[in-house]
């Protein structure tokens, strides 16, 4: 029977979510835990997981906003076609939940591509039962740096991929990170990207211009010509230096509702700061006491500002919204 892909409920106070985009196309074969679709809502953004096996017959297209429990796709069995705007009497509903979550556990928070030149491997993995857990700010800083996400062993929670996972693999891979304009540059002027030198180990395209000048350069001082002067028809870019290329990226989910409250709260509030005090003397003597243990086992250490998350959440436990 055809299973139901319900928008999840991702907060007490979450009123709608947006297809930021599919991950999936009609008719591919699913398979628990597969990512489906990136889900943005004004607070997070997260990737949507099957909860059920079957083919994906989608709903609704990108950029679609629903209210949670909203259909957004049905999984069907082989030969099974999708239902009309009406799911049949026999679907059962199933909601998609985050990645890396489960109906038990706690949600776990998230945090102009670019290539890696040469091959990114590592012993490790973040494939645990098949299932790979990728927050969505690791996998834009995989496509800004050309990292592979598979190659990526994950470190957050339940081996969850996490940005700094992909930075790291990043620093210790031997090849140089390159923009995807430098290198088209360097493929075109027949420059090796990894014998140009650049201080910080990114490859901009202004590097690559710099190298094949030099080499413009050395060669006409060899043959006794001087250096050519720019003409009228010369490119000049208006970027400012080490920006490769301008690109607009739409302000909306969590970055737009930021952005909104922060404009709302300046013109349409009275600027006041309140302070008060708190007694964090127990607090201090139990992280004085936790941070031996947490060292002597290889752990980071909680800070203040971790009690305090603790303590917020539990009082919300406690008082819902």
């Amino acid at each position: 029977m055809a299973i139901e892909v319900l928008l999840p409920k991702l907060g007490l106070t979450m009123e709608e979510g947006t297809v930021d985009e599919w991950l999936v196309a009609d008719g591919d074969v699913i398979t628990i835990g597969m990512p489906l679709l990136r889900l943005a809502t004004d607070k997070i953004d997260v990737d949507v997981e099957a909860e059920a096996e079957g083919i994906i017959a989608r709903a609704v297209g990108n950029g679609a906003t629903l209210a949670p429990g909203s259909v957004l796709g049905w999984l069907l069995a082989p030969g099974e076609t999708a239902p009309g705007e009406t799911a049949p009497a026999g679907a059962t509903p199933v909601a998609a939940l985050p990645a890396g979550t489960s109906d038990s556990s706690p949600q776990p928070s998230s945090d102009t591509p670019a290539e890696v030149s040469g091959s990114i491997a590592t012993t490790g993995s973040g494939v645990a039962s098949g299932r790979h857990f990728i927050s969505p700010n690791a996998r834009r800083v995989a496509a800004q740096l050309g990292v592979d996400l598979a190659s990526v062993r994950g470190t957050g929670p339940g081996g969850r991929v996490v940005s700094e996972d992909v930075e790291e693999l990043a620093r210790s891979h031997a090849a140089k990170v390159t923009s995807p304009l430098a290198r088209r540059d360097a493929q075109q002027a027949g420059i090796d990207v990894n014998a140009v030198q650049t201080e910080t180990g990114y490859v901009t395209r202004r590097d690559v211009r710099e190298a094949i000048s030099g080499q413009a350069i050395s060669g006409q001082a060899i043959s006794g010509q001087g250096v050519a002067e720019p003409t009228a028809s010369s490119s000049v870019s208006i970027l400012p230096p080490g920006q490769e290329s301008a690109s607009i990226i739409p302000l909306k989910g969590m970055r737009g509702t930021i952005a909104a409250r922060m404009v709302q709260s300046l013109t349409e509030m009275a600027q006041l700061t309140h302070g008060f005090e708190v007694c964090m003397d127990q607090v201090v003597e139990l992280r004085g006491t936790l941070k031996e243990q947490y060292r002597d086992l290889g752990m980071q250490v909680p800070s203040l500002n971790d009690f305090v998350v603790r303590a917020a959440a539990l009082a919300l436990r406690k008082h819902p919204i």
